[in-house]
């Protein structure tokens, strides 16, 4: 993961590495660690989202009480490294969100040390119907030339063979549902999860349960629908 510079508008932002992940760190040069030491892990990734667009570093319009919450408890890490070594320390492991690392079988998360993945295997904007590249209204189905249907995969197998806007409304619902479910299996054990949103990335997209509930309109409510 690259430094991020606090000047940047845009790009891949850390919302949450949880304390834990210094525990990790130090976990991981120990060799005598067992199963009833080790952290659980919860990283939490959005896409394209700015750097003051969370409550604890001064977002406006709308609030994220939550994530603010966790940064208050917790350490705000503005650099750090990510290194491939849970899996083997007997970690059960799990992505939901976007993958964007390739999408043939040889390069999806079940095969680079995930045991479960629920997600798009690239940005949300790869597909025909993005407005903003065929200059139609963001509810029209028709299609660009050139862009392959957008698909969701469940493992190792396509889930979702054509993702709608209507399945763009449902993706942070989706994603939140699955980590939970997640959570609650592994618990009692230690449990790496990967939430990857592809949120606040365009198009946006909300469900009906946060459209219309803030100040800065849609961006907002995606922000919101996020904590």
């Amino acid at each position: 993961m690259p430094e991020f510079r606090r000047g940047h508008r845009r790009g891949l932002w850390m919302a949450i590495v949880c304390l834990a992940l210094f525990a990790v760190a130090m976990m991981l040069q120990v060799p005598l660690a067992t199963a009833a030491t080790l952290p659980n892990i919860v990283i939490i990734l959005t896409d394209d989202q700015g750097y003051a667009d969370v409550g604890v570093f001064g977002a406006r319009g709308f609030s994220t009480p939550n994530l603010d919450r966790l940064a208050a408890q917790g350490c705000i890490y503005r650099n750090f490294h990510v290194a491939q070594l849970l899996k083997q320390k007997g970690y059960a492991t799990a992505i939901f969100g976007k993958w964007h690392l390739g999408d043939s079988s040889q390069f999806l998360p079940l095969q680079h040390g995930f045991d479960e993945y629920f997600g798009l295997p690239y940005s949300n904007d790869m597909w025909p119907l993005h407005p903003d590249l065929v200059g139609l209204p963001a509810n029209s189905e028709k299609k660009k030339r050139g862009y392959p249907d957008l698909v969701m995969y469940e493992g190792n197998k396509v889930a979702i063979p054509q993702i709608t806007h209507e399945d763009q409304n449902q993706l942070t619902t989706w994603y939140t549902e699955h980590a939970v479910r997640f959570i609650e299996t592994h618990k009692t054990a230690p449990f790496f999860l990967y939430l990857a949103h592809n949120m606040p990335h365009v198009p946006l997209h909300v469900s009906g349960k946060f459209r219309g509930k803030t100040k800065r309109g849609l961006y907002g409510d995606v922000i919101e629908e996020m904590d």
